[in-house]
């Protein structure tokens, strides 16, 4: 994790920790990590304003970006009265909300959508977990002719799912390695302590892990570990 690559650097680097995660480890030598907030940005928000530091209308739509898709556009588990309050107040400074929209909600290409299209017919289901799960391959990507980035999103679609208590995209990465990504909207499920089995972490309901497993065995190494834990 990053703890592990900031150890080797530690003699030569002087670390400040900003963060929201539950998981995070305070590797920082100065760690401003509040597990309350809704995003990171959040908490810088109110760095800005404890500090006097002006917020511009560039800075305001910076920090409503990053809020707005930590809370999935207002839709998770993270969201607040504080997010929306913080919101309006960086509308009010400028934060350009069409120009967010543009970014963030309303740029996928078709090529994209036929990616997830891809992804998505995979869909299956481990009846024991309760788990619903897909992959997406380095061939899809370029099948598709599209980058890592343009398959952003597709781990959150999968709270739209009714079935399955947790949701799981796995991505192959371009060193062999694979990405695992969970989601949940039950408040009984913790995918930040499923995520922390494969040295991982997150949030609750949104949680990630990277492991030195092909994806097509990954699946099998993820379900029995999980099995035995149940």
């Amino acid at each position: 994790g990053i703890a592990d690559d900031i150890a080797k650097h530690r003699s030569r680097l002087k670390i400040i920790n900003i963060d929201h995660h539950p998981t995070n480890e305070l590797f920082g030598d100065l760690n401003l990590v509040n597990t309350s907030a809704s995003s990171t940005t959040e908490i810088l928000y109110h760095f800005f304003k404890y500090n006097d530091i002006t917020i511009t209308s560039e800075i305001a739509t910076c920090l409503l970006t990053g809020l707005i898709t930590d809370t999935d556009n207002f839709t998770n588990a993270a969201t607040s009265i504080t997010s929306f309050s913080i919101s309006s107040d960086l509308i009010s400074h400028g934060g350009n909300l069409n120009l967010i929209r543009g970014w963030v909600f309303q740029d996928k290409s078709i090529k994209a959508l036929k990616l997830w299209g891809t992804v998505l017919s995979r869909l299956k289901k481990h009846e024991d977990l309760d788990i619903v799960y897909t992959y997406i391959t380095q061939d899809d990507l370029q099948e598709h002719n599209v980058n890592e980035s343009e398959a952003e999103g597709l781990a959150n679609f999968l709270n739209t799912i009714g079935d399955g208590k947790a949701g799981l995209i796995l991505k192959e990465l371009p060193d062999g390695k694979t990405k695992g990504s969970f989601r949940t909207t039950h408040d009984n499920v913790d995918v930040g302590a499923m995520s922390m089995l494969f040295g991982g972490g997150g949030h609750k309901k949104a949680a990630g892990f990277t492991i030195d497993v092909p994806y097509h065995e990954a699946f099998a190494y993820i379900f029995t570990k999980l099995s035995e834990e149940k």
